[in-house]
């Protein structure tokens, strides 16, 4: 079981949840506020360096995103908005579900391979907008419904959320944050591996920065130990991958590449 917010009974605590882990080095990497405050830093650095490598005019989205992430997750320790609000939790699951999903849709927009066009999953050569937010949905809406259940069958708090969420940047670990380790600028990595971690952890947990998450737990919910989340978190990035894949080709085959699509 997770130190973060359950006690020994397995019992929510929220000051526990709220100071999360204990050791120096465990509240060095737990700090979410710093993998935040790293992902932001390599945007900026990016966008001046690389001003037009992968990003389209609306990449400011990205770094808006992370900043209302920050500014929530600041101001619902403060106010404790999310615990006041009268939701059910069918309502609950919905808005989790729609903020996730259209926080995903949001970072679409940010990228672009062609002057004109949004998205990152369509054809390099020949992008197209449309194609490349059809076939997103191989990848969105998996993760949007399988971290749901997640969350509900393994009583996942926001904290472990915001961790487990970030593992499934299994791409991304693989063919850029490997790399970066090993490049001459190797001492960049940290905040390349952070603004991934983050743009992934944003997909699901910014959603129990506005709903408490214990109206999305089951009545019997089977408790498990943190790394075996993160496992899990790690497992659900491969699924979607698959699904992914899967989706993108068959709608690839479906809408004939998506030839005349703006």
């Amino acid at each position: 079981m997770s130190n973060s917010a359950q006690v020994a009974d397995g019992v929510y605590d929220p000051a526990t949840e709220a100071k999360g882990p204990r050791s120096c080095l465990g509240r060095t990497f737990g700090c979410i506020e710093l993998w935040v405050v790293l992902s932001l830093a390599f945007v900026l650095l990016m966008r001046l360096t690389q001003p037009a490598d992968g990003a389209s005019w609306l990449w400011p989205i990205d770094p808006i995103l992370s900043i209302v992430f920050l500014a929530l997750l600041i101001l619902g320790r403060r106010l404790k908005f999310k615990e006041r609000l009268p939701l059910t939790p069918t309502s609950a699951a919905m808005i989790f579900c729609a903020v996730s999903w259209l926080n995903s849709m949001l970072y679409e927009l940010t990228l672009s391979h062609a002057p004109g066009k949004y998205g990152g999953m369509h054809n390099v050569a020949q992008p197209t907008t449309i194609g490349s937010f059809i076939i997103a949905q191989g990848f969105y809406v998996p993760l949007t419904i399988l971290g749901l259940i997640l969350v509900h069958r393994y009583h996942i708090t926001f904290r472990e959320l915001f961790f487990v969420a970030g593992m499934t940047s299994i791409y991304e670990a693989v063919t850029v944050g490997v790399p970066a380790m090993v490049s001459p600028l190797f001492f960049l990595s940290p905040i390349v591996i952070a603004y991934y971690f983050v743009v992934y952890s944003r997909f699901l947990s910014m959603g129990l920065l506005v709903v408490d998450e214990r109206l999305l737990w089951s009545t019997n919910g089977h408790l498990i130990s943190f790394p075996r989340k993160l496992l899990l978190g790690s497992l659900l990035g491969v699924v979607c991958w698959i699904c992914f894949v899967t989706w993108g080709e068959l709608a690839i085959y479906l809408f004939n590449d998506f030839q005349g699509c703006p």
